[in-house]
């Protein structure tokens, strides 16, 4: 008679399993995401993603990366031509394709500026337009340091960018992601939510001004603030949706050799000032880690089939899920490389460590800021809410809004121009080609 404390085949296997993956993991800190992914068979296929920012730096490695496992990937970007440069560039590579046939059949862009709020309803209608289910978010695209500007509705760029476009996308496609769950939202925090422990930024949060509109400029601060306020919201968004099958996943991507530098306003702020007088004399100089390594947080948070009900399920996992409950009142996970630690343990679980996120009735406050946000900037726009069958649109268990452009603003031309929607509900991409539907897995 078996010992029933004895290890079973399974365990072995799955231990197994463990330990080749966390090393792949770890050499995809020097190699790259592409050495992780070569133990995993296509875990996407038949799904269906939406990447923010999939046209450069971070989004751009992470949109490789969902494609080469088999997912359909919408390449959400503001400007539809870089976004179809940057669709030439990945279906050039073979080695994106993956082992799913017709990845140029898989790879869709389409519209959304996040300093313009009119274009977000729109690219969510242009989505449903496309009859795909949704399995992945990833809210990757983001500004810093860029010149100052007032946006949408009276908005600091970067508060509009970073946090309220993306809080607002991902209540518009709260109902898709409920649909097809298992499903996950992964959220782009950074570290620079790490000032709040050091007292800068954050000591206190601009409660009676989350717009950011009374703000000077765009620098640290609002950078900062925009990251925290990411944090919190997935915080309670996590709460809300615990039971749902939708798992809320924070990353950063440690200091990464993204593209934000080159678009930052040298004159205004001392550290984009630095950064383009080092590489003045050093052209070649990296800022910081390479984004096929600065990727590798979203691209684990998007794909890991561990992560599963991590956050979703009401039921505690072992002690680290207990140990997280405990301390954010809901089992929201995060991911990225140590503060003072880049290019080591990117796929590596750590704690926030800005006072803030601890703050569970700071982070329900923020949630509700958001929402109210939401209806502020629908009644500013002349957008309307479109009531839904056994309720409204935002409350309390987490279901998103959805918005409506007034009649005559969803007609004809979506996005700038490059995308259509079409008689009978495909959308036309930059190619040209419908998309079409994901099979059921």
């Amino acid at each position: 008679m078996a010992c029933p404390m004895a290890p079973s085949a399974g365990f072995f296997r799955n231990y197994l399993n463990w330990v080749i993956t966390s090393v792949a993991w770890l050499l995809a800190d020097w190699f790259g995401w592409r050495t992780a992914l070569a133990v995993y068979p296509p875990l996407l296929r038949n799904k269906v993603a939406i990447v923010t920012g999939a046209n450069a730096g971070l989004g751009l490695e992470t949109t490789k990366a969902l494609l080469q496992q088999g997912a359909t990937v919408i390449m959400a970007c503001r400007s539809m031509q870089a976004a179809a440069t940057a669709r030439e560039d990945i279906l050039a590579d073979p080695r994106n394709a993956g082992p799913v046939p017709d990845p140029a059949g898989r790879l869709i862009p389409l519209h959304v500026d996040f300093e313009d709020f009119e274009t977000i309803p729109t690219f969510v209608e242009a989505f449903h337009a496309t009859g795909l289910p949704l399995h992945v978010l990833v809210n990757n695209a983001g500004v810093h340091l860029k010149p100052h500007k007032k946006v949408s509705c009276g908005f600091e760029r970067t508060i509009a960018s970073n946090f309220f476009g993306h809080f607002w996308l991902t209540q518009l496609l709260l109902d898709d992601l409920k649909a097809a769950a298992p499903s996950r939202v992964v959220e782009m925090s950074s570290f620079a939510e790490n000032f709040g422990l050091l007292g800068m930024y954050t000591r206190s949060l601009p409660w009676g001004d989350l717009r950011g509109a009374t703000l000077p400029d765009s620098g640290e601060r609002p950078y900062t603030l925009s990251k925290t306020y990411i944090l919190m919201a997935a915080r309670e968004l996590a709460r809300r949706l615990e039971g749902s099958g939708v798992d809320v996943i924070t990353v950063h991507p440690g200091f990464a050799d993204s593209t934000w530098y080159l678009k930052s306003d040298n004159d205004a702020y001392f550290f984009s000032w630095l950064i383009a007088k080092v590489r003045a004399v050093i052209p070649w100089l990296g800022v910081g880690q390479p984004c096929t390594t600065g990727a590798i947080s979203s691209i684990y948070a998007a794909i890991a089939p561990e992560l599963q009900g991590s956050t979703s399920s009401v039921a505690s996992k072992g002690l680290i899920d207990s140990v997280c409950r405990a301390l954010f009142g809901g089992r929201l996970k995060y991911f990225g490389p140590h503060y003072l630690i880049q290019n080591c343990f990117n796929a590596w679980p750590r704690w926030a460590t800005n006072p803030w996120n601890y703050n569970k009735g700071a982070c329900v406050r923020m949630y509700e800021g958001g929402l109210e946000l939401i209806r502020q900037v629908e009644q500013e726009l002349g957008l309307q809410q479109q009531q839904q069958p056994g309720g409204g649109a935002v409350n309390e268990n987490g279901a998103g809004p959805q918005a409506v452009l007034p009649a005559g603003k969803a007609d004809g031309v979506v996005g700038d121009g490059n995308t259509r929607k079409r008689k009978g509900g495909s959308a036309a991409v930059v190619n040209g080609a419908g998309a079409q539907p994901v099979p059921a897995a």
